[in-house]
């Protein structure tokens, strides 16, 4: 599920203690981390995932409705198998704009085109502490009480404006809009993705 394309036009922000704070910014994946957006550059690359850990990207139909480059893993650890997949904007910006951290079951379109990577999926974790295994209670104390919800899974989301000095002395103003969604079983997480997008 391409989770950024769900959340335009709407608002919906954490506790005003971290509202200046993107509800994500990077992904640490083992000992490396992705970066979705970089203060001063922008929007990371889509192919600063494949550089960073290795595997080919593709051009996967995850569903009819948001084609696009893909970049997956099976991730290594017991069953359920994981599968953590990166998607791009397949509007040719070449940018990359989010995640989906999901049991390899729920991800049927990718398997047999994503690389393995020897990487727990406990070791998958968000700039703001959101990781597999987590209560409810505590991903609410990193983020707050979620006001809404798609399908019973909660989504946080912030959008906020950016002022940017560029190389030359000017300036430019994007809005920056961050998401996340989790998906809870008995109040513990088991699957989370979220996105990134900026506009001028």
């Amino acid at each position: 599920m391409r989770l950024l394309l769900a959340i335009f036009g709407l608002s919906l922000f954490a506790p005003s203690h971290t509202r200046t704070v993107p509800v994500l910014r990077y992904l640490t994946v083992g000992t490396n981390r992705i970066d979705f957006d970089v203060p001063g550059r922008g929007a990371a690359k889509f192919e600063s995932v494949a550089r960073i850990l290795g595997g080919k990207s593709s051009k996967v139909d995850v569903s009819a409705a948001t084609p696009g480059p893909t970049q997956c893993y099976t991730l290594s650890g017991p069953s359920p198998r994981m599968v953590l997949a990166f998607y791009g904007d397949d509007t040719g910006s070449n940018v990359l704009t989010d995640f989906d951290l999901a049991p390899a079951s729920r991800k049927r379109a990718l398997l047999g085109k994503c690389a393995s990577l020897a990487v727990s999926p406990k070791q998958i974790v968000t700039d703001r502490g959101i990781r597999l295994g987590l209560t409810r209670d505590e991903v609410e104390e990193k983020l707050g009480e979620s006001k809404r919800a798609i399908n019973g899974k909660p989504i946080y989301e912030l959008t906020q404006q950016r002022t940017t000095k560029l190389a030359d002395g000017t300036t430019y103003t994007e809005d920056l809009s961050s998401s996340i969604t989790i998906t809870y079983r008995n109040r513990v997480v088991v699957a989370f993705g979220g996105g990134i997008s900026e506009a001028d």
